[in-house]
C-alpha cells in the first residue's frame, strides 16, 4: 500500500477519565441446570436450644394473653378470634397436644408468677436480639396493658408494630437469597420481576442486595414492585427511587391483573412474601400471579406456616393477620405446605419443585416454596448420536442414550465412518481423545463441510475454559465458533469435566437449550461447561481492567508435571498452593522457562526420574515479593534464576540464587542462556 497518510481522530489521544473497563466471559451455575431441590435456598442452621426457647416463649405469652382476654365480651372481630385462637391454644396445652414440643410439660403446672419467672430467664437466649425485642413487646402488653391492646393502643404507640417488623425482617435473612437469584439472573440477564405486597420494602431491600453485583450493576431489566395500598407504593418509591429500572405500582392480587392495567405473561420471576396468607381466596389469587408469568416462569412464595402459634401469639394482634380466614382455613389464616400444592396445582402451576422451612420440625413457623409456570414442550423428535464403533458400547454413552430416550427422545447411532446425519446431533467423537488432533486433511476438510450444513450439533468434548487439562481439545472451540459466526449455523459445544451420572443430565440439558431464546429473547446460549458436577453458562462481564487484573481466586502458581513418562502428551500443568516468603527470600513470577536435554530424556523415559530429577527451574521473570531481609533486590526487577526445585510459574528461592537480568537480553535469551 503506498501513499497512505493517517490521520488522527479528534481526542483519541487524550486520557480516558476514569478507570479503564474490560469485559471479560463469567461462568457460573445456570440454573436451567440445576434440580428443583438445589435451586431454592436452604436456611442458616439456627442453635436449637435458643429456637426451643422461642416456641417455649410463644406458649408461655398464650396463657398471658387468657388472662388478659378471656374476661372480654365485646371485642372487634379480629380480637375475638384472637382470644379464641389463644383460648384454644391453652386448652391443647394442657391436654397434651403439644407434649412432642421439648419444654411444654414444665409449662403445664406452672402458676402466673412462675411462667413470669421462666420468661425472664430467656432473655438472652433469643435466636436474635429482634426476636427478643418483639416478644418483650408483646408480653408488656399481653400482661401490664391489656386495656391497650383490647383498645388498639399498639396502633398509637408503634413500638410493638416496630419490633414485628424486625422480626419479619430477620426471618428473611435467615436465607441465603443469592442461591437462587445467582443462577436465575445469571441464566436470564434480561430478568423481569415482579414482587407481590411489597408493604415497607423489608424484602424489597434483601432481593436488591442479592440482585446487585459487586461493581453496583443490577441484574435485572425490570423490577415492578407493588401493594394495594398506594400510600405504601409512594413510600416504596421514595425509599428506592434512586435504583434504575425499577417501577411502582399498585396491585390487589386478590383481583384480575389485567383489570387493574398489567400485561400477561410479562414476568419470569413473582416473589411474593407473607401476603397471600391474607388474601380471601388462594386459588384465586394464584390465578391471578400465574396469568402474569411468562411460561417457565417461577414464583418464589415465602409464607407463615406453624404447627405450633408461636407466630400467631404476636402477629395475631393486628387486623390484617386476619383478612384471610374462611377459604377452609380452619383456625389460623396459614395453611400448610400439604394445601399450597394443592391450591397451587388447582391454579395451574406445577406444584411444589421445592420446600424449605426456616427450621427443623416441629419448630419452623415459616416456609419459602418454589413452583412453576409450566412450559408446554413439543414432542421430542429424532436425535442423532454420532461416536466411534470402539466408543458406541462404553457404559456411560449408553448410559446418555437411555437418559435421552426417557426424555422422550428417539435415539438414533451413527459410527464415524458412515455417512452423517444431517441434523439434530450430539457428537460424541471427543470421549476418549482429541479427534481433531492429528486428523488427515481429507477428514478435516469433510468434518468441517458436515460441519457447515448440519442442522443443530452439540459436540461434546472435555473441559477446556474452565479448568483445562489437554489443551487439545481446544481445537473444537476455535472450529464451532468459526462456523457459527460465518454460516449463522446452530452448532455449540458442552464440556464436562466428568463423564458421570450429572453429567447425563448436563448433555440433556444443554441439547435441550442449544440456540434456544431465553424468554422470548435474542440471546442465546452455545457453550456449555458442567464443573463439579453443575451445568455453568457463560455471560459477558463488564469490570475494572484493576480488578480482573488482581482477581484473588485464581491459583496462585502451577507445576509442570508429567502424568505417564513416555508420553510428552501428558505433559502439563497442575495447580498448587503458593508459599511463604522467608526474610531472606525472593518470589519471582516466572515469564519463560527453560526445558533442557536432560529433562526431554527423563520425559521419554529415556533417563530414569528420580525424586532429584523433577524439572529444574531454569528461567526469568519479575520479582513479586522479597523477604524483609533483602536489600539487592526490588519488586519488580527481572532476574534470572536456576534451582534445582521443580519448575514453577510462581515459586520461591533464597535471594542468593537469584541474581539480576542482564540489561544487554531480553527475558526470552536469558532464560535460554
Amino acid at each position: 500500500m503506498k501513499g497512505l497518510r493517517l490521520l488522527p481522530i479528534p481526542e483519541a489521544g487524550q486520557e480516558t477519565k476514569g478507570p479503564k473497563l474490560a469485559t471479560h466471559i463469567q461462568w457460573k451455575p445456570d440454573i436451567r441446570f440445576l434440580p428443583a431441590t438445589q435451586q431454592v435456598p436452604s436456611p442458616v442452621a439456627l442453635d436449637q436450644q435458643k429456637t426451643q426457647n422461642l416456641a417455649i416463649a410463644g406458649f408461655l405469652l398464650v396463657f398471658e394473653l387468657i388472662e388478659a382476654l378471656a374476661p372480654q365480651t365485646l371485642l372487634p372481630s379480629y380480637l375475638e378470634k384472637y382470644r379464641k385462637l389463644s383460648m384454644d391454644t391453652g386448652k391443647k396445652i394442657l391436654q397434651g397436644e403439644y407434649d412432642h414440643i421439648p419444654g411444654i410439660m414444665q409449662l403445664k403446672n406452672m402458676d402466673r408468677e412462675q411462667r413470669k419467672a421462666l420468661f425472664k430467664s430467656l432473655q438472652g437466649q433469643y435466636p436474635d436480639a429482634r426476636v427478643e425485642r418483639c416478644y418483650n413487646d408483646a408480653w408488656v402488653y399481653a400482661r401490664e396493658r391489656p386495656d391497650q391492646l383490647i383498645g388498639e393502643g399498639i396502633f398509637q404507640d408503634t413500638s410493638l408494630l416496630v419490633t414485628m417488623k424486625g422480626i419479619v425482617e430477620w426471618g428473611l435473612e435467615l436465607y441465603d437469597w443469592n442461591r437462587f437469584l445467582g443462577p436465575l439472573s445469571h441464566a436470564n440477564p434480561g430478568l423481569r420481576i415482579l414482587e407481590v405486597g411489597a408493604g415497607s420494602g423489608s424484602a424489597t431491600a434483601i432481593m436488591l442486595e442479592a440482585l446487585t453485583t459487586s461493581h453496583g450493576d443490577r441484574l435485572f431489566s425490570r423490577f415492578t414492585v407493588t401493594d394495594s395500598v398506594p400510600g405504601l407504593v409512594n413510600h416504596l418509591e421514595e425509599r428506592f427511587g434512586d435504583i434504575p429500572r425499577m417501577e411502582y405500582k399498585t396491585l390487589d392480587i386478590s383481583k384480575s391483573a389485567t383489570y387493574q392495567g398489567f400485561t400477561e405473561d410479562s414476568y419470569d420471576l413473582v416473589i411474593v412474601c407473607n401476603v397471600l396468607y391474607e388474601t380471601p381466596v388462594l386459588s384465586q389469587s394464584l390465578a391471578h400471579i400465574r396469568s402474569l408469568l411468562a411460561p417457565g416462569g417461577r414464583l418464589l412464595l415465602y409464607e407463615p406456616c406453624s404447627e405450633i402459634p408461636h407466630v400467631d401469639v404476636v402477629m395475631g394482634s393486628l387486623p390484617s393477620w386476619w383478612l384471610g380466614m374462611g377459604d377452609n382455613r380452619g383456625d389460623k389464616p396459614h395453611v400448610s405446605v400439604e394445601r399450597w400444592e394443592q391450591e397451587l396445582c388447582q391454579a395451574g402451576f406445577s406444584g411444589l419443585d421445592n420446600v424449605q422451612y426456616n427450621a427443623p420440625a416441629p419448630l419452623y413457623w415459616q416456609v419459602l416454596m418454589l413452583s412453576t409456570n409450566p412450559v408446554v414442550d413439543s414432542p421430542h423428535g429424532p436425535i442423532n448420536l454420532l461416536c466411534t464403533a470402539e466408543t458406541r458400547h462404553h457404559s456411560w454413552i449408553q448410559s446418555l442414550a437411555l437418559c435421552l430416550s426417557s426424555d422422550g427422545y428417539d435415539v438414533r447411532w451413527c459410527n464415524l465412518g458412515e455417512e452423517f446425519p444431517t441434523e439434530d446431533v450430539i457428537a460424541l467423537l471427543d470421549f476418549e481423545s482429541p479427534f481433531l488432533h492429528d486428523i488427515s486433511q481429507h477428514t478435516y476438510s469433510t468434518i468441517q463441510s458436515w460441519m457447515s450444513t448440519v442442522k443443530r450439533l452439540l459436540w461434546v468434548t472435555h473441559s477446556m475454559q474452565i479448568e483445562c487439562k489437554d489443551p487439545r481439545f481446544c481445537l473444537i472451540l476455535g472450529l464451532v465458533r468459526t462456523l457459527r459466526s460465518e454460516l449463522n449455523v446452530d452448532i455449540g459445544t458442552c464440556e464436562i469435566d466428568s463423564f458421570d451420572d450429572a453429567a447425563l443430565h448436563v448433555v440433556t440439558q444443554a441439547y435441550k437449550h442449544l440456540g434456544m431464546p431465553i424468554a422470548g429473547r435474542t440471546i442465546r446460549d452455545f457453550e456449555f461447561i458442567m464443573h463439579r458436577g453443575v451445568g455453568h453458562t457463560g455471560r459477558a462481564a463488564l469490570t475494572k481492567v484493576i480488578d480482573h487484573l488482581n482477581v484473588a481466586d485464581q491459583p496462585g502458581s502451577y507445576l509442570l508435571d508429567i502424568q505417564t513418562i513416555g508420553d510428552l502428551s501428558s505433559l502439563g500443568w497442575r495447580p498448587i498452593p503458593t508459599e511463604e516468603v522467608g526474610p531472606h527470600d525472593v518470589e519471582v513470577r516466572a515469564s519463560y522457562l527453560a526445558l533442557n536435554f536432560k529433562d526431554l530424556m527423563m520425559s521419554l523415559g529415556v533417563v530414569e526420574r528420580t525424586k532429584t530429577m523433577d524439572f529444574c527451574f531454569e528461567g526469568s521473570g519479575f520479582v513479586t515479593r522479597v523477604g524483609s531481609e533483602v536489600t539487592t533486590l526490588r519488586v519488580g526487577d527481572p532476574v534470572v534464576v536456576f534451582d534445582p526445585q521443580p519448575t514453577k510459574t510462581l515459586a520461591v528461592f533464597p535471594a542468593d540464587r537469584v541474581v539480576p537480568a542482564p540489561k544487554h537480553l531480553t527475558l526470552a535469551e536469558a532464560a535460554a542462556t
